[in-house]
């Protein structure tokens, strides 16, 4: 069985820098040595390339399912408004 040496975590709802999450789950995610966000995931393309230049990702996806099935993700993070999770 091959060592993770990291936990891979995509971000679905890649929040701007005002947001809720922008100020908890990102700082929290970074400041634990065994993560490392790689994707994130917007509806828009635009906005999903911005966020993965923000957070550093290698991946920007548009599609919350193409995320959740990469082979480079481990954990998945739902980052959307509450009535959005099921959704994504």
């Amino acid at each position: 069985m091959k060592k993770i040496e990291k936990i891979r975590v995509g971000i679905i709802g890649a929040p701007d820098e005002t947001s809720w999450s922008a100020n908890s789950h990102l700082p929290a995610l970074a400041a634990l040595p065994g993560f490392e966000v790689i994707a994130v995931c917007t509806r828009r393309a635009e906005s999903a390339e911005k966020a993965r230049t923000a957070y550093k990702a290698r991946y920007a996806f548009t599609d919350s399912a193409a995320l959740a099935a990469s082979s480079d993700v481990d954990l998945v993070v739902v980052t959307v408004s509450a009535p959005g999770h099921y959704e994504a």
